[in-house]
């Protein structure tokens, strides 16, 4: 639900730019020189994912009294922003945040991003109540308590078995072409649909269309166990291609859903469990979706969190919960 900016008339604004984002790579970033000698803004520059750094940007910017913070990159620089508020947030109550769709993949800014029709038009961020085409929308993080190698880790989606294959085959074959966002993900889903169907009875250890041992269990209850394809879990309301592969939802909840293998009538059902068409006709069997408030998750493949590659944990399930709300300034300026 969307909320108007609310009652702040203005505000000191933090800028990350992670000058390793594939926008920020392709042409330099207008911000910092149009910003310049503002006291109201800080910028903050970052080269990649890193928690040192990103937690002394941010330790900066609440020491400056910074409300909102732009985030100019990808699903990763959200995710690594994300988490380092949500764990060890130096804030006394957590900043605003605005997303800018400048990596190689950005399904967070796609559901909660601002567009921007000019770089100049930013600077009205300092004055969201005189602009009444700016919106809050609210999301809670998906907060993974016990990935291996690491703490705890937030993000906006959770994905294991075929998703944690797709998106290696993505970064591995597509990425290299030049392709990024909507792009590459439609590249990688069609050639992966294509090696199912065609070479369906051929082994091959890298093909995203093959079984995962995983057992689920949410709010205490086993949702699914055996071979599975895949598990999704979001708090967005959209995913890659503005796709909504989730039904039997209650608000306030982690979204998921798992598909079991093998697919029957592979590509009507991949499009059917996208979009979450015609619902009746999926095998309950096969095809479940659910909210729940605490998901347990027990496989051996490892899995993606926004893009960013984690292991399970050496001992017991991978404890998935719904994290802390977070506002996302949104509209198009």
């Amino acid at each position: 639900m969307d909320e108007r900016t609310g009652s702040r008339t203005r505000m000191t604004l933090g800028v990350v730019i992670n000058t390793r984002s594939r926008q920020n790579r392709k042409r330099e970033n207008p911000l910092p020189n149009m910003f310049a000698g503002d006291n109201r803004v800080v910028i903050e520059h970052m080269a990649g994912h890193g928690h040192e750094p990103l937690a002394a940007i941010l330790r900066n910017m609440a020491a400056k009294g910074v409300e909102t913070i732009v985030v100019s990159g990808g699903d990763g620089t959200v995710q690594g922003t994300l988490t380092e508020l949500a764990e060890a947030s130096p804030f006394s109550q957590l900043p605003r945040l605005a997303l800018l769709a400048h990596g190689t993949t950005n399904m967070t800014a796609a559901d909660v991003g601002l567009t921007l029709r000019n770089v100049k038009n930013l600077t009205e961020l300092l004055e969201p109540d005189r602009h009444p085409q700016l919106s809050i929308r609210k999301r809670a993080t998906v907060q993974v308590i016990n990935p291996g190698g690491s703490g705890a880790q937030h993000g906006m989606f959770l994905g294991s078995g075929g998703i944690y294959r797709a998106v290696i085959k993505t970064h591995q074959k597509v990425l290299p072409l030049g392709l990024g966002g909507a792009a590459a993900n439609t590249l990688a889903i069609a050639v992966s649909l294509m090696r199912a169907v065609f070479l369906r009875n051929r082994s091959n250890e890298d093909r995203v269309f093959q079984p995962t041992p995983m057992t689920i269990v949410a709010d205490g209850r086993v949702f699914a166990e055996g071979d599975q394809f895949s598990l999704l879990v979001t708090t967005l309301d959209q995913l890659i291609l503005k796709s909504n592969p989730f039904w039997n939802q209650s608000a306030d909840n982690l979204r998921m859903t798992a598909v079991g293998y093998p697919l029957p009538k592979l590509v009507r059902s991949f499009l059917q469990v996208m979009y979450a068409r015609d619902k009746q006709r999926l095998d309950p069997e096969i095809f479940r979706s659910a909210s729940a408030r605490t998901i347990d998750l027990t496989t051996p493949s490892p899995f993606t969190l926004d893009g960013e590659y984690l292991e399970m944990p050496a001992e017991g399930p991978l404890k998935i919960r719904r994290g802390p709300e977070f506002e996302f300034i949104c509209g198009t300026l």
